[in-house]
């Protein structure tokens, strides 16, 4: 992931301080992108990129490109369809491509551009600049309005350094964090929005508006497939998602878990890379071992790849890298995410990583939700709908047996509810949010009253497509945007800068696998058939026949019994409870109840933790007067020395003539 940023004026004419302004936003993007700099200044415009290289052999690097008339562009990501486009587009950089995307079809051309990208366009012809990020959302980008200008970069940071204010915490993103997982455009910090996955920002004349350029389909082929076909067409996209993410030029990490996600991706990229022979890159995998319980550990599963493979993968011990830690001083993560909590596992990743010369990981989220990991009727509502009755009335009793729900329960929850109007059927979630004691009664109130007049349509309801979305179609579509928001915000912790890939969030695949037919998607007791069938003879079959998941509860209670010398003082008092948000009394009681074993919200719990700890951290980053050498969770280690790879090779910033 590399970064990008610049700054935009809406007189047409950047101040004299513009060249200072964007090297600090330049400076605050170096940690995505340590190879280097480039700089394009124009009269109204200055566009910064901060490279970080994967391909630089295999591919020319992209970054800042320039094209007629008058356009300029900043790319930040990897085109997976150049093949595809080059009938029409011509050779080039991924960034000269998406230029001529655009050229050639507008805003529109960014719908035709596969692969993870985010994007800054000055179109100097039409005196308008576009920002914008691929529908999966996997490279981030922020954007800062101002009276006299626009901002944009690939990181708060660097946003941060270029603000004439001081950052002001959004509390109702504080909120959002602790209540509900969807993406929202705000951010942590209030004036600075996040462009939203799928959508274009555009700014013309210092009015912004917004546009969709992205809107998902129905493949009725695919809808009405068989099950073989199914499976068929899923190994063929999924092949071509993994070896997409394959294209580097040094070695590649992948997280094996064990699972049917992780397990899936190394077997098929060790396909891949053996029909390369002697070009093939190096994979290695990483997992997350416990050897303080063997109730969460997972070495029976991984060393059955480990085995297919001929090769053991790193072990990253829950002894040596707690789930509880406290947080290196001068740790810094933008946003509030659970990946706080685990700092020392991806420390120790990382560490790993670097000593292997390696900068792209490939992980399995999103398996679950765009492949449909789950074992739930809601192919019900869809028969229903379709007056499919006699199928509906069998579906009904096999999903009736296997859940040990009655016909009418069935009938009702899964297949009428879901078809009322929303205003009928949210009447009783829009009520009351389940809150915990925890939290303070003004702040409870003021969530409760935001939920009861909160506007939540389904998901499809802001489609074109809407008409042609079944209710099953719908429901996917919500975990898959439920995936995205989980990896929108990354894992950025100091050390050396990692890609982090994801082969399961790829639009092609996303795009068939929400237009298979339900049968292929789940049926009663098996999830994700036509997934399982497509990985036959690739996967060992202990993992191919697997459909339970090991939770991690019981670890992390135990995590927070060895960490509570340091962890109870941060509640004492809690920087939410400055805020007025925690109770830190009924707080810490519920935390002494899960770490003696007790059964509480462990998700609220974690992201309560999780949200202490981002506010101690930039709060010790900002050095608060008087609070900086007391804040407990932050250790007084010595500051991390994590090699860069790649040389700081600045160039010298261009001018060019006004436009």
């Amino acid at each position: 992931m590399s970064g990008i940023g610049g700054l935009l004026s809406h007189t047409g004419t950047l101040s004299d301080r513009a060249e200072q302004d964007l090297t600090r936003l330049s400076e605050g993007l170096r940690r995505l992108g340590p190879d280097g700099e480039e700089r394009v200044l124009r009269a109204g415009v200055g566009m910064a990129y901060r490279p970080f290289h994967t391909r630089c052999i295999t591919r020319p690097p992209s970054g800042i490109a320039e094209g007629p008339p008058d356009a300029l562009i900043a790319w930040d990501g990897r085109l997976d369809n150049r093949r595809e486009l080059a009938p029409l587009l011509g050779e080039g950089s991924d960034a000269e491509v998406a230029l001529r995307a655009y050229g050639k079809w507008g805003v529109d051309g960014f719908s035709r551009l596969i692969g993870d990208y985010a994007l800054a366009l000055w179109d100097g012809h039409r005196r308008r600049l576009m920002l914008a990020r691929d529908p999966l959302g996997a490279r981030p980008l922020y954007f800062m309005q101002r009276s006299d200008r626009l901002a944009w970069a690939s990181s708060l940071e660097s946003l941060l350094a270029v603000s004439a204010d001081p950052p002001e915490i959004n509390d109702q993103y504080l909120a959002d964090y602790l209540f509900w997982s969807k993406l929202r455009a705000h951010t942590p910090y209030v004036g600075l929005y996040r462009v939203m996955p799928g959508t274009a920002v555009i700014c013309s004349q210092g009015e912004l508006s917004h546009r969709q350029f992205w809107q998902p389909s129905i493949d009725p082929d695919a809808s009405t497939a068989s099950m073989d076909a199914c499976a068929e067409r899923f190994r063929e996209l999924f092949e071509q998602s993994v070896e997409a993410r394959l294209d580097v030029d040094s070695a590649v990490f992948a997280e094996l878990s064990g699972g049917l996600d992780s397990s899936s991706i190394v077997c098929m990229a060790d396909s891949i890379l053996a029909r390369r022979n002697g070009d093939a890159n190096e994979l290695f995998t990483a997992s997350y071992v416990f050897d303080r319980t063997t109730r969460t550990d997972e070495r029976p599963f991984m060393a059955e790849v480990e085995r297919r493979r001929g090769q053991a993968g790193v072990h990253i011990s829950d002894i040596d890298a707690p789930m509880l830690s406290p947080l290196p001083e001068g740790f810094y993560c933008e946003q509030p995410s659970s990946s706080i909590l685990y700092q020392a596992r991806y420390s120790r990743l990382a560490a790993e990583m670097a000593q292997r010369g390696s900068r792209v990981l490939l992980v399995g989220r999103g398996g679950d939700q765009v492949a449909w990991g789950v074992t739930s009727p809601f192919d019900l509502a869809d028969l229903l709908k379709q007056r499919r009755w006699s199928e509906l009335f069998r579906q009904t009793k096999r999903w009736g047996s296997t859940r040990r729900e009655s016909y009418v329960q069935l009938l009702w929850g899964s297949a009428i509810q879901p078809l009322l109007p929303y205003s009928w059927r949210g009447a009783r979630a829009r009520t009351e949010v389940q809150i915990p004691e925890w939290f303070q009664s003004a702040f409870t109130l003021e969530v409760a009253r935001k939920h009861r007049g909160r506007d939540q349509p389904d998901i499809a309801e802001s489609f074109e497509c809407r008409d042609t979305f079944l209710p099953s179609h719908r429901r996917h579509l919500a975990e898959v945007q439920l995936a995205v928001a989980g990896i929108e915000t990354g894992v950025h912790v100091d050390g050396p800068p990692i890609e982090i890939r994801h082969p399961f969030l790829d639009r092609r695949l996303v795009e068939f696998c929400l237009s298979m037919p339900t049968a292929a998607k789940f049926s009663p007791g098996l999830p994700r058939p036509a997934a399982r069938r497509a990985m036959a003879g690739l996967l060992p079959e202990t993992i191919a026949r697997r459909t339970t998941k090991t939770a991690t509860d019981g670890d992390l209670s135990r995590s927070v019994n060895q960490a509570w010398p340091w962890l109870q003082p941060l509640f004492r008092p809690s920087r939410l409870a400055e805020r007025g948000i925690l109770n830190d009394e009924a707080f810490l009681g519920a935390l002494q109840g899960w770490r003696h074993g007790l059964r509480v919200n462990g998700v609220l719990l974690q992201r309560v933790l999780s949200l202490e700890l981002w506010l101690r951290s930039i709060e010790a980053r900002r050095g608060s007067e008087g609070r900086k050498e007391e804040t407990p969770g932050l250790a007084g280690a010595t500051e991390s020395t994590w090699p860069h790879p790649g040389t700081e090779a600045r160039k010298p910033l261009r001018d060019g003539a006004a436009s």
